[in-house]
């Protein structure tokens, strides 16, 4: 709500691709994920069409048909909270097949390896060990041609409430990433 802030997503959403992050009540709640769309579109004068659930909160295939229905065509929830890995078995992006529907769906779900959170908060791991593991999964997406996309929150570049010392997890990963 505050102009200074709506003013900063404009410009980021003028100059990178955006997307929607839809809260932990809009999977439930139909029209709360409607209104977040309506008002993502005001700020930034464009129409989502790519989504990651807030805690990712994904119930199959609720979730997905009703991103579909409001013209999302990418979705980034797909992984772990709790532990590193791939959750559908792919480290590359795939059509979404409805079992109901018994057919491929117009959703390409982007799935993600590991997030900063599930590293520090649920594994308790250290910084060094983080890294490790990281390396691992890096490794394996690199060996068959995967993609890979980490989930990282920007409270992680923050030295306070425990993320001392992450700040060089995320150059890790940018480096190795890249190599």
């Amino acid at each position: 709500r505050k102009p200074a802030l709506q003013d900063l997503l404009r410009e980021i959403a003028r100059r990178h691709e955006t997307g929607l992050h839809p809260s932990y009540r809009s999977n439930a709640d139909t029209s709360q994920g409607e209104r977040e769309q309506q008002h993502y579109q005001f700020i930034t004068g464009k129409l989502p069409v790519r989504s990651r659930q807030h805690f990712l909160r994904l119930h199959l295939p609720g979730t997905y048909q009703q991103l579909m229905s409001r013209g999302i065509r990418e979705d980034y929830t797909m992984g772990f909270a709790d532990q590193p890995g791939f959750r559908a078995g792919l480290a590359v992006p795939f059509p979404w097949y409805d079992l109901q529907r018994e057919a491929v769906q117009p959703l390409t779900v982007y799935p993600f390896p590991f997030m900063d959170g599930t590293l520090r908060q649920y594994m308790q791991l250290a910084p060094e060990t983080a890294m490790e593991e990281m390396q691992e999964l890096i490794a394996t997406t690199k060996r068959v041609g995967g993609l890979l996309i980490p989930v990282w929150h920007n409270s992680s570049f923050s030295e306070q409430h425990g993320w001392g010392g992450w700040q060089k997890v995320y150059e890790f990963l940018l480096q190795q990433g890249a190599s």
